[in-house]
This record gives C-alpha cells, sequence and structure tokens, in this order.
C-alpha cells in the first residue's frame, strides 16, 4: 500500500511523536449527530450560498462561483480556479477559506480528487452542547476545476 516508511519526502523518523486521542471525542459526536436522518438543515441557497457568493466575489480570490445544487441532501458547489498559477496548498487555502464562511461549531473536511476536480467533502454543524436550538448541519461539497487544476494534477498522476 504505501511505497515506503515515509509519510512526506523529507520525513526522517517514519512515525509520530503522539495521538490526537483528545480530539476524538468531539470528532465522534460530529459523526453521530450527522448521522441523524434529520440533522442537514433545509435552503442551503439561504443559509450558505450568500456566503459563499460573497467570498468568491472578493477581488482576491482564486475561485469564481459556477454554481450550486442541492443533491441527496449535500449542496454540492462548482467552483472555477482562476488563475494560471496553481500548487495544492493554495487550492487547499482556497477552499479552506470558503469552509470558513460557512462552518458552524463543528467541522470536518476531507479533501480528495476526482478526475481533474480537486473535491473537500465537509460537514458542519452544531451538536447537543453546542447550540441552544436543536443541533442541525450541514453537507456540502465544493468541487474546484480549471485548467490550471488539471495541470497541476496531471503532474500527479
Amino acid at each position: 500500500m504505501y511505497n515506503d516508511s515515509k509519510r512526506w519526502d523529507t520525513d526522517r523518523r517514519g512515525y509520530g511523536i503522539a495521538s490526537a486521542g483528545a480530539f476524538v471525542g468531539p470528532i465522534m459526536d460530529l459523526m453521530l449527530a450527522a448521522s441523524e436522518p434529520d440533522w442537514i438543515a433545509e435552503d442551503p441557497d439561504s443559509h450558505l450560498l450568500p456566503h459563499l457568493r460573497r467570498a468568491c466575489a472578493d477581488e482576491t480570490s482564486p475561485v469564481h462561483f459556477l454554481g450550486a445544487d442541492f443533491v441527496d441532501g449535500t449542496y454540492v458547489v462548482e467552483l472555477e480556479w482562476l488563475s494560471s498559477s496553481v500548487s495544492a496548498r493554495e487550492v487547499g487555502a482556497a477552499a479552506f477559506r470558503l469552509v470558513g464562511g460557512i462552518a458552524e461549531s463543528s467541522t470536518n473536511v476531507v479533501e480528495r480528487v476526482d478526475g481533474w476536480v480537486v473535491v473537500y467533502d465537509i460537514v458542519t454543524g452544531m451538536v447537543d452542547g453546542q447550540t441552544r436550538w436543536h443541533p442541525h448541519g450541514h453537507a456540502v461539497q465544493l468541487r474546484i476545476s480549471g485548467e490550471s487544476i488539471k495541470a497541476m494534477l496531471e503532474g500527479h498522476h
């Protein structure tokens, strides 16, 4: 499965220094809340879209908003990378800037690649004890594409 024992290109140890066990409880709380059949909040166009559009409209944003659709409980947001230069770190920073605009008290983000698209699967919401309201949340998928993204990904395949 792994090519060698390195965890990144300059890793000399091959192993870590501790666990993140202290954070497992809140991660599990989010997982359990997200598993509830009626946890996803309605109307992401009202609750999420204004924040995403505002962030994309900022002149410093490297992404352009193409559209969004609510598919099987997930708010799928299509974005285009505008800059001719791109790195994985720049894409991640842009994605997390968008996540920051919609994040609630508990948030999980997973990055993956789907063909020539960089995808961020996001679960964000409020679990018991984090809100005076009924616990609720959102499932969001940011899909970042464009010619620069394709070129970057071709270099990794």
